[in-house]
């Protein structure tokens, strides 16, 4: 007969313990789960972020030679700055343009955001 109550107090324990057990399976589950989806938005933001860099490569790939193209342009000649202002002008504004290309910031560092100044960089210089 003492075995039926030490039988019952061991269920009930071990019903307890497997009830905790449970509990705290589901909390790592749900904790897991949450970690899984912040994983996920943080590869779709570096898929993002990659992106922008390469649009931004590609942007000063091309104003890089243009600006080349008018420096080079320029030495070829005997300057003149009454003959050749806008010559000038043109190839200061395309290293400017390279500059201002090359200073743009991809993330904003409070929110690890992309920035709004890349967006307009491309936009400009599209």
């Amino acid at each position: 007969m003492a075995i039926v109550p030490a039988l019952l107090i061991g269920g009930l324990t071990m019903g307890v313990v497997g009830a905790r057990t449970k509990t705290k399976s589901r909390h790592f589950t749900a904790t897991a789960n949450i970690e899984i989806k912040r994983l996920g938005l943080a590869g779709d933001m570096l898929g993002a972020v990659e992106r922008r860099i390469e649009e931004l490569r590609d942007l000063l790939g091309r104003m890089n030679e243009r600006a080349t193209h008018a420096l080079d342009a320029l030495d070829g000649l005997e300057f003149n700055p009454d003959l050749h202002a806008r010559e000038f002008l043109r190839a200061y504004q395309l290293v400017t343009a390279v500059k201002e290309i090359l200073n743009t910031p991809v993330l904003d560092p409070e929110s690890g955001k992309l920035t709004e100044a890349s967006i307009e960089i491309l936009r400009k210089y599209a």
